[in-house]
């Protein structure tokens, strides 16, 4: 892949895909050339929020960006795609 940008210059995808395979095979793809937003990981907060003390923290990170990739995860809680009534709520 053939990139011109300046050395500052910073890049991050929204690949939304709760697959993790499906976001590790993107990056490769693409040779890690930008940063994706680690849908997994909000898809691991939403189901803790719901199920309250019942939901094991010590999972959170499994199945995420941020654990098998984390110097290309980029997350984030909450956006307004997934805001209810919006377009992936």
């Amino acid at each position: 892949m053939n990139i011109e940008r300046g050395e500052d210059f910073y890049m991050v995808g929204e690949f939304w895909n709760r697959e993790l395979a499906a976001c590790q095979q993107f990056l490769d793809t693409i040779d890690y050339w930008i940063d994706l937003f680690d849908v997994s990981l909000h898809y691991k907060l939403h189901a803790a929020s719901q199920e309250g003390s019942s939901f094991d923290l010590t999972t959170i990170f499994e199945g995420t960006l941020v654990n098998s990739h984390p110097m290309h995860a980029v997350t984030f809680v909450d956006n307004h795609d997934s805001q209810p009534n919006e377009s992936l709520g």
